[in-house]
């Protein structure tokens, strides 16, 4: 058996994990990082918006397509009597 006792959960950890497995605070290390993550999630979602925005405007357009074909090929009551 080892002469060193177990570690229990009361003790902190960092006295025995290696220095590149501590907990650190890395966002406030890294401001800058973090910055251009969120510019890149702005723009992300901006460029999505407007490719949901075609989208819906496509879909618009071809109801209204639709929409005139079928006007203009239904014929008028008053049309087809006379009289």
């Amino acid at each position: 058996m080892s002469s060193t006792t177990p570690q229990t959960l009361h003790q902190p950890l960092r006295r025995n994990t290696p220095h590149h497995l501590q907990k650190r605070n890395w966002a406030s290390q890294e401001a800058g990082v973090i910055v251009v993550f969120c510019i890149v999630f702005v723009v992300g979602c901006g460029l999505l918006a407007l490719a949901i925005r075609n989208c819906l405007a496509k879909r618009r357009a071809k109801k209204a397509v639709i929409a005139s074909r079928s006007e203009v090929q239904t014929p008028t009551s008053k049309r087809g009597k006379r009289g």
